[in-house]
């Protein structure tokens, strides 16, 4: 399923999509089950006046009609849910998870008049995915690093390697977006030592996806204040 390139940041101040709900349950006391994943999915699907389901529709159905194994789409998901919730329990598994969300979320249609949302001009996909592997690979031995130095990480040190080669293979085989959200997700569990040149890099990333001015940064600096 492609998605349409838009100015997120016009309707976003925060994350949205799946990496949204990975937030969220990131955050949830307890051990969520798959009833207040659903209700938590109900509250970003509801952001900006309903505006978020397109978004999280959009996520749910790249995945689906990916050719990833489900074993790839479940450890990227609980590297950006930190290991909270995983849909491999579901009495349905992965997939079936996953069309529980697309029955409730289908692909849907702006609520927005034309003009309110701008479309981004034509990007290269391909440049786009070529782009976050290589932040991907430039950041395996900081983010190991990290979580090797973190008392307070609920990703083991040795499933960092296995995380990020997931993600990866969302953002070769499913979506750069979605990837680099997940991206950012794994990130915020660990206290690598960013350069300043990887800081930049992540930022123009952001930019060029539409999201936000301070979606990128307020991420990167869960970082700092962690460390």
């Amino acid at each position: 399923m492609a998605r349409q390139r838009e100015q997120y940041g016009i309707l976003y101040e925060g994350d949205f999509g799946l990496s949204a709900l990975a937030e969220r349950l990131s955050v949830t006391a307890g051990s969520p089950d798959e009833a207040q994943a659903l209700r938590l999915a109900s509250e970003v699907a509801a952001a900006t006046e309903g505006e978020g389901a397109v978004e999280l529709g959009v996520d749910v159905r790249c995945l689906l009609d990916s050719p990833l194994p489900d074993d790839i789409v479940r450890t990227a998901w609980l590297a950006a849910a930190h290991g909270r919730f995983d849909p491999a329990a579901c009495e349905s598994g992965v997939r079936g998870w996953l069309r529980r969300l697309a029955e409730r979320w289908p692909q849907l249609e702006r609520r927005h008049a034309p003009g309110h949302w701008y479309a981004r001009p034509n990007l290269n996909e391909e440049e786009l995915r070529t782009a976050v592997v290589a932040e991907i690979r430039a950041s395996a031995v900081p983010v190991g690093r990290g979580v090797a130095d973190s008392g307070h990480v609920a990703l083991a040190s040795g499933a960092v390697a296995e995380s990020l080669e997931a993600v990866e293979e969302v953002v070769t085989d499913v979506d750069a977006d979605l990837g680099f959200r997940l991206l950012l997700r794994l990130l915020a569990i660990v206290t690598p030592s960013l350069t300043q040149e990887q800081y930049s890099h992540y930022r123009a990333l952001g930019t060029r996806f539409g999201y936000g001015e301070d979606h990128v940064t307020e991420r990167l600096e869960q970082l700092i204040r962690q460390g």
